[in-house]
């Protein structure tokens, strides 16, 4: 209604009672009414277009619960969600896969055909520079590497996840040199700013 474009990330938690078996149980079924029930909150948006963000940053071992360093398990995962979401008629969303951008995060790539956009992390923080005795890291110091990585599937790229720490004045110098590092970029379509800590 606002002709804004949404996107939303899903993150897989699972149940108490089984909580190491978030995508086997996604891939035997055991999540579908979950599934079908979002896929119908979304299909009731209709003409409104959702991205969705499923499952995110897979490519860190450990980090969630569906990051668990089985590029085959997510894969499948990864896949029986949008099939559930076309069974039920959700074809307004588009599906947006979402590594960290780790070299490894090819093995995670689950087809071009459950894939219209890639999302990255771009996060600018001093203090994460330093724990890698890292210089303060630029936008494009952070980007470049994420975008090799991912440029190879040929999808448009959102920046799902933009942020940097510091001063306003860090923050204002360092978003606009982000700003003008874009048009090297040219797979990147959309960026969503998180502006709160």
């Amino acid at each position: 209604r606002n002709q804004r474009t949404i996107l939303i990330t899903v993150e897989p938690v699972a149940p108490a009672e089984r909580p190491t078996s978030t995508l086997q149980d996604l891939i035997e079924g055991r999540r579908d009414e979950q599934l079908r029930r979002l896929a119908g909150v979304v299909r009731a948006g209709k003409p409104q277009v959702v991205l969705l963000r499923w499952a995110h940053e897979m490519d860190l071992p450990g980090l969630y619960p569906w990051s668990v360093d089985d590029p085959e398990l997510y894969r499948r995962a990864y896949r029986h969600v949008v099939a559930v979401f076309r069974q039920e008629g959700a074809d307004n969303v588009r599906w947006v896969w979402s590594p960290a951008g780790n070299e490894s995060a090819g093995a995670f790539y689950p087809g071009d055909d459950v894939v219209d956009y890639v999302g990255l992390t771009i996060l600018g923080d001093e203090s994460w520079d330093a724990l890698y005795s890292l210089p303060p890291q630029s936008f494009e110091d952070l980007l470049k590497p994420k975008y090799t990585v991912v440029q190879r599937f040929g999808k448009p790229i959102v920046i799902a996840e933009l942020g940097v720490s510091g001063t306003k004045e860090r923050q204002s110098r360092w978003l606009g040199e982000a700003a003008r590092a874009l048009d090297r970029y040219p797979l990147v379509r959309a960026v969503v700013y998180f502006n709160a800590v």
